[in-house]
C-alpha cells in the first residue's frame, strides 16, 4: 500500500511510518528504562547516616526505661516507589537511621522506637524516643 502511495505523490508516507516504528521501539526502550530505575530505587536505601550519628544506639523501649528522655521524633520515609513496595527490615533501618540524625541535635546517645511503622499511601512514619543514657 505505501508503494502505491508514493508513486502517487505521497513520498511522506514511508518516512512517516519509518518514523511511527522508530518512535514505538524509543517508547519500549525508555518505558524499560523506567521499570529499571523504580526497580532498583525500591531495594536502594535513600537515607544516608550524618556524622556523628554513628554514635547514637538504637535500644528497645525497656532499655530506654533506665534513660532520660530529652525529646521525641516522628520520621517520614517511603515504604513504596511506584507499585514496587520495598523491604520492611530496609524501611525499618531508614527510620531508625533518620531518628540518628534527629537525635544530634539533642545531644543524646541512643534512640528507642515509641511505635511500629505505620504505613498510609505509599510512605510510612514511625516515632521514636531521644534518650541519654549513663554508661552509654
Amino acid at each position: 500500500m505505501n508503494d502505491i502511495l508514493n508513486n502517487f505523490g505521497y513520498p511522506g508516507l514511508r518516512l512517516w511510518s519509518q518514523h511511527r516504528v522508530l518512535a514505538t521501539q524509543c517508547t519500549r526502550i525508555v518505558a524499560g528504562l523506567m521499570i529499571i530505575a523504580l526497580f532498583l530505587g525500591g531495594c536502594s536505601n535513600f537515607v544516608t547516616l550524618d556524622d556523628g550519628a554513628e554514635q547514637i544506639d538504637v535500644i528497645t523501649p525497656e532499655a530506654a526505661a533506665d534513660c532520660d528522655r530529652l525529646a521525641s521524633t516522628t520520621v517520614s520515609l517511603v515504604v513504596q516507589v511506584g507499585r514496587i513496595k520495598r523491604d520492611p527490615a530496609k524501611s525499618k533501618v531508614e527510620a531508625e537511621t533518620l531518628a540518628r540524625n534527629s537525635a544530634l541535635e539533642f545531644n543524646s546517645n541512643a534512640v528507642a522506637p515509641l511505635n511500629t511503622l505505620v504505613v498510609t499511601d505509599k510512605k510510612g512514619k514511625q516515632r521514636f524516643g531521644i534518650y541519654r543514657c549513663e554508661g552509654s
